[in-house]
């Protein structure tokens, strides 16, 4: 590792073991935080260590629901993890240890972040009840379940995420950043739409399908047999609009920020809002691969966040 690596990702750390974890952690986020590394790359330091803590924390969470195994031993094993998020964000508690290279290596740095920038512990469980609620419930009758699931898994991100950005005593940052998060959460559920379908999940609502005249059974066989129809496409363009409304409704969350991290949030949510328009533009689509942006498109988005152009990124008055 070059020596200009290694100072940029131990800025926040205030020991080696710390400083290995970040670097941990800025590992996880490169190799799997495809989207939001690149809008996490523009926050300065120490912000930008503590976001790639934050992303390694989710996505060890993430994991931990979605491997395979049964409901019963995953839970068992997010409820240690609940305990040791607990540890982590007790500031006269010993920092959880880990074997390195595994998710076991991001504690020093996660109870770093935690701690020094007051994470509401609040929305750490959220988020792991969240991943609790996937092991069992496969199905949402409506959209108001749905949109608890996204508050939970999702917009509780982006209330830690505030703690980090400067606005976490800010109530109307609290209420976008809720919103921006669940507009990110429908876009991913629309892109794993096949993937989920093969785990016998369906997270769009019963009361939408039934709109369509369709019913859980019939859209799982079109997932998992790439075969739709004309029922399928006006659910997806229901379900594509519903997002668009969120993109919308948080559009004004950047401009609660502190400067410097007014370019990270906009680039993570416009490389996402750009997924669900290659999405719209073809919503079959999704049926035949996991939509993606290029690295170039994805670059583009980040230069033209750092150069300011972008409306709503000046300061709320």
């Amino acid at each position: 590792m070059s020596g200009a690596g290694a100072s940029e990702m131990s800025a926040a750390a205030d020991s080696p073991t710390e400083a290995a974890s970040f670097a941990y952690c800025t590992q996880v986020a490169r190799e799997h935080g495809r989207n939001f590394y690149y809008g996490m790359k523009l926050m300065p330091q120490p912000r930008r260590d503590a976001m790639y803590a934050v992303y390694a924390w989710m996505r060890a969470a993430d994991d931990l629901a979605d491997e395979p195994g049964e409901a019963t031993a995953k839970s068992a094993q997010l409820d240690a993890f609940r305990r040791q998020t607990d540890a982590a964000l007790d500031p006269h508690a010993a920092v959880p240890q880990g074997r390195p290279s595994t998710h076991e290596a991001m504690w020093p740095a996660v109870a770093s972040t935690f701690r020094r920038y007051g994470v509401d512990g609040r929305h750490l469980h959220s988020m792991i009840d969240g991943q609790l609620q996937d092991q069992t419930q496969r199905r949402y009758a409506d959209f108001a379940a749905l949109e608890q699931y996204c508050y939970s898994v999702a917009g509780t991100v982006g209330l830690v995420c505030l703690s980090i950005w400067g606005a976490a005593d800010d109530a109307e940052a609290r209420r976008l950043a809720v919103r921006r998060g669940q507009a990110l959460q429908l876009t991913n559920i629309l892109r794993d739409l096949v993937e989920d379908a093969h785990r016998d999940r369906l997270y769009l609502p019963a009361e939408d399908l039934a709109q369509h005249g369709l019913d859980d059974v019939t859209v799982l066989r079109m997932l998992r047999d790439a075969e739709p129809d004309e029922r399928f496409d006006a659910l997806l363009a229901m379900e594509i609009e519903r997002a668009r409304s969120c993109y919308r409704a948080s559009a004004a969350l950047e401009s609660h920020l502190d400067a410097e991290c007014r370019p990270t949030c906009w680039a993570m949510m416009r490389i996402y809002e750009q997924l669900l328009e290659k999405i719209a533009a073809d919503p079959r689509r999704v049926l035949r691969q996991r939509v993606s942006l290029s690295t170039p498109a994805k670059l583009a988005i980040g230069l033209r966040a750092v150069m300011g152009g972008p409306a709503g990124m000046k300061a709320a008055q």
